[in-house]
C-alpha cells in the first residue's frame, strides 16, 4: 500500500504527538508507508503545539 489513511483519536483539542491516543500512535509511528490522520472536526491551530521540554543548563 502506499497510503494508510487513519481516523484521528485523542485529545482534538491540540495537535502534536503526545495528543494521539496509545494505539494510534503505534500505527502512525510503525506504519510501512505514509499515513494521513483524518480530523472529525476542525483542526486546531498550530498555538496548540506544546513547546519542547526546557534542557537543563549544563
Amino acid at each position: 500500500m502506499d497510503l494508510l489513511v487513519v481516523a484521528r483519536d485523542g485529545d482534538l483539542r491540540r495537535l502534536g504527538p503526545h495528543s494521539l491516543d496509545p494505539a494510534t500512535r503505534f500505527v502512525v509511528d510503525h506504519a510501512p508507508c505514509a499515513t494521513l490522520l483524518v480530523w472529525p472536526v476542525a483542526a486546531p491551530g498550530v498555538g496548540s503545539i506544546p513547546p519542547p521540554p526546557a534542557h537543563p543548563p549544563r
